[in-house]
């Protein structure tokens, strides 16, 4: 049987909030072809709504008609974050909840959970500009700023925008397995399935963020010259610095040392480039600016816990290939 997910529509809302979980649940395609997941939207009427962006929606059903829903899920948007955009939803659910398996939010979509009651006790995430205000208006609920996803019994909440992605392929793992999320991953084109636990900041944009004012420019020099030499005397004359004013400048910006911050972003983007099977284990470690590929396996697998070669296959196209060789020799025999 399908699992139907439903997701609330509203004015205001942000419409990748909507439109990306909802891709990732419509390519969860089984082995007959068949889809796993049905979608249904649900508006407080049946009135079209207009998102942020000023895509207008039309509701599937309203939410009186909604039924025999696996998993709810809010996206976000301005038009839930004050009480009185929220009180139909919050009334609606507080009823329905309990006959919901998985209750979810992206985003901001986070506040009317917060309003019910619901997360009262409970962990929970968001956009990283709004988890001071939600933590200051709703001080019982548990804010956890740096998840891209956090899972506390059968509530699910995630970061802004594209972090419902990732949430909604952890739900596809949790329902199908892990070969299944990982197929919709690769047909949504997201080179890698960030894990749960993992900052909703990238290490270049923490960078990015944290060097603005200190380090001007050095974190634009470091990613533009990954494959390079980028020893201390380089740095720092880059900034205008002697060795010892830079590296202690950099140690209190980025509260670690020059080359631990440069072997995070050196791997980091080894996991970009070994998404593409088709390149050697040697070439990616020359690109990244390790002098061997002995050296860049250890480091990648003291870093990540798995070798280069096991992470590459995990994006190999065999196991796709086998599906679909699957689901057409079934669709043949249907026909």
């Amino acid at each position: 049987m399908k699992r139907r997910v439903g997701f609330f529509i509203f004015d205001g809302m942000t419409s990748l909030d909507l439109t990306g979980p909802q891709d990732a649940f419509m390519n969860a395609i089984r082995q007959d072809g068949s889809s796993a997941y049905e979608t249904v939207t649900y508006g407080i009427d049946h009135r079209p709504v207009r998102c942020e962006s000023g895509l207008r929606v039309v509701p599937d059903a309203s939410l009186e008609q909604a039924r025999d829903l696996d998993t709810f899920i809010i996206p976000g948007g301005a038009g839930l974050r004050e009480p009185n955009g929220s009180a139909a939803l919050i009334a609606w659910l507080t009823r329905a909840e309990p006959r919901i398996r998985r209750v979810a939010s992206v985003c901001t979509g986070v506040f009317p959970l917060a309003m019910s009651g619901m997360l009262d006790g409970r962990k929970a995430s968001t956009h990283w500009r709004f988890a001071r205000e939600l933590q200051r208006r709703f001080p019982k609920v548990k804010i956890e700023v740096e998840p891209i996803f956090t899972v506390d019994g059968k509530f699910w909440t995630s970061a802004g925008c594209t972090a419902g992605i990732d949430m909604s392929l952890a739900m596809i793992e949790a329902d199908l397995g892990h070969e299944m999320s990982l197929e919709v991953a690769r047909e949504l084109v997201v080179y890698l399935k960030r894990p749960g636990t993992q900052s909703q900041f990238s290490s270049p944009l923490k960078a990015q963020v944290r060097a603005t004012e200190d380090l001007p420019g050095i974190e634009d020099f470091i990613l533009a010259n990954l494959s390079g030499d980028l020893n201390l005397e380089i740095l720092a004359e880059k900034c205008s610095m002697s060795v010892r004013q830079f590296a202690r400048l950099f140690q209190r910006t980025f509260h670690e040392s020059p080359a631990k911050m440069i072997e995070a972003l050196r791997l980091n983007h080894a996991k970009l480039l070994l998404s593409n099977s088709k390149v050697s284990i040697s070439s990616v470690a020359m690109a990244c600016g390790f002098h061997n590929s002995d050296s860049f396996r250890r480091a990648f697998a003291r870093r990540f816990g798995i070798t280069p070669s096991d992470f590459q296959e995990s994006f190999s196209a065999r196991n796709l290939d086998r599906r679909l060789n699957s689901g057409g020799e079934a669709l043949a025999g249907k026909a």
